[in-house]
């Protein structure tokens, strides 16, 4: 129940925030920069995918590591987030 709790408590964006990360990752062994974050979901403004990121943290789901654009490390993925990338990379064609 636990588990499943913090799973439900991350937006739609969240999790679909956390399957590009894991996306980005696996395809080409580095995640995405925060701008390429904010291009791809359209966020307003810089403090936004911060939050999101933020949530991310302190949910387990990811650790951030200071010193560069690249500074994402995904730790697990929620299962409704790993079901969803069968479907493909959001923005792929």
């Amino acid at each position: 129940m636990g588990a499943e709790t913090v799973e439900r408590r991350l937006s739609e964006r969240q999790r679909a925030v956390l399957a590009y990360l894991w996306s980005r990752l696996a395809r080409l062994g580095y995640p995405p920069t925060l701008r390429e974050i904010v291009a791809e979901f359209e966020y307003r403004c810089l403090a936004a995918v911060h939050a999101d990121l933020e949530a991310l943290e302190a949910g387990g789901y990811l650790r951030r590591q200071p010193g560069g654009a690249r500074w994402l490390t995904v730790l697990k993925m929620p299962i409704q987030s790993l079901r969803s990338l069968t479907g493909g990379e959001r923005g792929s064609a």
